[in-house]
């Protein structure tokens, strides 16, 4: 999952990832362009709250030791797109899509949302 969250000074997106604890199941379709959940932030201590479904998780940033670069191969996608050969095609050319400096980290597994039910009885999601 990626979050576009500010242009750099030099005009490159600065992208960060967001890391989860288990895995994300979904049935039947694809989750391209869909919402995944709300992610919100406590002021107090500057963490984050990601919920998905009736799942809570709480993470917060942590910076990579090497920023990451996310880019395409600029000769290989010209000759992929124009399906020629690309003179000096061993010279390396990369276009930067984006930078990675940091990742919002969720280490713990997520909790299930509590809610009350209309009796007063607590139920607990699954």
């Amino acid at each position: 999952m990626q979050i576009h969250v500010v242009r750099n000074e030099a005009g490159v997106d600065e992208w960060t990832i967001v890391e989860l604890q288990g895995s994300l199941e979904v049935s039947g379709h694809s989750l391209d362009g869909k919402i995944l959940g709300n992610l919100c932030w406590r002021k107090d201590t500057k963490e984050a709250i990601l919920i998905i479904g009736n799942h809570l998780l709480e993470g917060k940033f942590t910076q990579l030791e090497k920023p990451l670069l996310v880019g395409k191969n600029f000769k290989i996608f010209w000759r992929e797109f124009l399906q020629v050969a690309v003179p000096n095609a061993d010279d390396q050319s990369y276009v930067v899509n984006a930078v990675i400096r940091r990742k919002l980290l969720f280490k713990l597994r997520p909790k299930p949302i509590v809610t009350k039910g209309l009796s007063g009885h607590m139920l607990i999601s699954k």
